[in-house]
């Protein structure tokens, strides 16, 4: 199985994952040429979806890139589209 299909299985907090599966510690240990853009995107998001508001059940920041990765067909159409 890919490590983004196991992402995407994962729907809990990035913070309750194995360290040597989280994509910040990732990047450090292992380079940006190891992660998948889906793991560089969630970097950057930070945060899911959601996880803000008490009682609500969000999406992880991998989910979050997987989904507008798939969305947007990759990052060149994220970086193409509009607000």
């Amino acid at each position: 199985m890919s490590r983004a299909a196991t992402i995407l299985m994962k729907s809990d907090c990035i913070k309750n994952w194995p360290k040597d599966e989280r994509p910040r510690e990732r990047l450090l240990a292992e380079g940006a040429d190891r992660l998948t853009e889906a793991e560089l995107l969630a970097i950057i998001l930070r945060v899911g979806h959601g996880t803000f508001k008490e009682g609500v059940r969000g999406r992880n920041a991998s989910d979050l890139a997987l989904t507008l990765l798939k969305e947007f067909h990759g990052l060149r159409g994220l970086d193409r589209a509009r607000l």
